[in-house]
């Protein structure tokens, strides 16, 4: 069974600071709590991380945060390296990139996916551009909330 965020927080030795930094630094706007607020049905989120991720580290919180603003939101964290079978059963094209966070209703259908990066960061990636990601972490850690909350309102 996976874990709460600060329950995956308590297992971690030197990456704790890189996750809690992440965690600090994300506000989400209250446009966001809002439209968290009116979500009205359950809805889970099931996490693959590893304290050694750097796009963990920016990420995770995020989730965390978003199930901060509403008890219609369950999210569980399952270190990839203690998971094998979900981190398989989890893969994209047969490799186990994390965070992949796996987004489902409350009777565990699949409304979606996040692996590894918000859309906008791959696309900066793959343009060639500096994504610049310690300057931008905020706009990318809101990039990430939009899809998860897009996601989250699927079939409603």
């Amino acid at each position: 069974m996976g874990v709460s965020f600060a329950e995956y927080l308590s297992t971690l030795d030197q990456f704790k600071p890189a996750f809690m930094d992440g965690y600090r630094g994300l506000v989400p706007p209250t446009e966001i709590a809002n439209r968290l607020k009116s979500l009205q049905t359950h809805r889970m989120i099931a996490v693959l991380s590893g304290g050694h991720c750097p796009d963990c580290h920016d990420f995770v919180p995020v989730f965390a945060r978003l199930a901060e603003l509403t008890a219609d939101l369950d999210v569980r964290i399952f270190p990839r390296d203690e998971h094998p079978v979900l981190a398989k059963r989890f893969a994209t094209n047969e490799k186990h990139y994390i965070p992949t966070a796996v987004i489902m209703d409350g009777q565990f259908q699949e409304l979606g996916r996040f692996v590894e990066r918000p859309q906008l960061l791959k696309d900066i990636i793959t343009s060639g551009e500096d994504p610049l990601r310690r300057d931008r972490r905020g706009a990318y850690q809101m990039a990430t909330a939009e899809e998860i909350i897009n996601f989250l309102f699927h079939s409603l």
